[in-house]
């Protein structure tokens, strides 16, 4: 008489059950463009071209078919959609990159980059189902500057394959990347050019995660930096500097930076004692505070193609808006 236990035919059955699952399973693993089989490849662009076609058009309730329901229950969603919408239509955006991923555990998973050197990088997610696609866009013209990456992620639920995260964070700035960046700012820190090494360094940790799955193998090593840099700034530049040999005795308040089309650019503000109506006095008081910032500060005046001059009469505060006349240098 042969006797079976209850707690063996339980494991036994089990065991069945997960080698049948497995056994339908698409094979475990990750393929990046081309790799991806050409059939499951269309089917996945088809998905991901109706659903950017629609954050294109801002049509936020015909996305909502297309979209899971945890991401249709975040508040953020209907802005996050709209603003990615708006950045696509404002600039042309290209695929940059995209993955098909079969996971094997339902917990945080890495994909190694192809990027090299100090631009490796690798993605780090937590699996939304077993299987997933991940898109990356960026702006396709080589004129932009200040790049912003968009990254879609779409996995299979019980009820089918829906987006289930979209994000926008930035990619580049002055048309380079976190690691491009780092290596200007440490080239800039050694020329004792420490103005610009803080800004290029500021940046670069700006930059550090395009995506919420990206990350640089030097992200720890660039945040540092960036930290050192910005207590070497602490130390040199302790405000307000009062700028004693000139009349009126303006005083700089504080080194900011300005995001525009062609670049991120220094943005020196100062108070004055020159009325903000009288133009003529302000922008010839400027021309000499010009020549002592470029001797304060070496390098802001070869490293940048505008500076940017921020005059105030009375301290700014983020309370209220305060009167200011801007100017700005152009150097190159």
């Amino acid at each position: 008489m042969i006797r079976v236990y209850p707690n063996l035919l339980r494991l036994l059955t089990c065991l069945i059950i997960s080698l049948a699952l497995y056994s339908c399973s698409p094979d475990v693993g990750a393929w990046k463009n081309d790799q991806i089989k050409s059939g499951r490849r269309d089917e996945l662009h088809e998905l991901n071209d109706k659903v950017f076609s629609l954050i294109k058009a801002g049509d936020t309730k015909a996305i909502q078919n297309y979209v899971a329901s945890a991401l249709l229950n975040d508040a953020s969603t209907d802005a996050i959609i709209r603003n990615v919408g708006h950045q696509m239509y404002v600039d042309s955006f290209s695929r940059f990159d995209e993955y098909y991923v079969v996971n094997k555990y339902m917990n945080l998973d890495t994909i190694r980059g192809q990027g090299s050197g100090a631009g490796a990088y690798k993605l780090i997610y937590g699996p939304l189902a077993e299987e997933m696609y991940i898109v990356f866009y960026t702006p396709a013209g080589k004129q932009v500057q200040n790049k912003q990456m968009i990254t879609a992620v779409y996995a299979k639920y019980s009820y089918g394959w829906k987006l289930g995260s979209l994000s926008m964070q930035p990619y580049t700035l002055n048309g380079k990347t976190a690691p491009e960046l780092y290596q200007t700012a440490k080239k800039l820190y050694d020329k004792k050019e420490y103005v610009d090494a803080y800004n290029y360094a500021r940046m670069a940790n700006s930059c550090l995660r395009p995506s919420k799955l990206w990350l640089y193998d030097n992200s720890d090593e660039t945040f540092k930096f960036y930290k050192k840099v910005q207590e070497k700034a602490d130390i040199l530049w302790a405000y307000p500097i009062v700028l004693a040999d000139l009349p009126g005795k303006p005083k700089v308040i504080g080194l900011f930076n300005k995001t525009t089309k062609e670049g991120n650019f220094p943005v020196i503000s100062y108070l004055t004692k020159v009325n903000l109506k009288n133009v003529e006095a302000l922008k010839a008081e400027n021309l000499k505070i010009r020549k002592l910032v470029s001797i304060m500060m070496p390098g802001i005046d070869k490293n940048n193609k505008y500076i940017y001059y921020n005059a105030y009469n009375q301290m700014p505060v983020f309370t209220e808006a305060v009167d200011y006349y801007e100017m700005v240098d152009k150097l190159k």
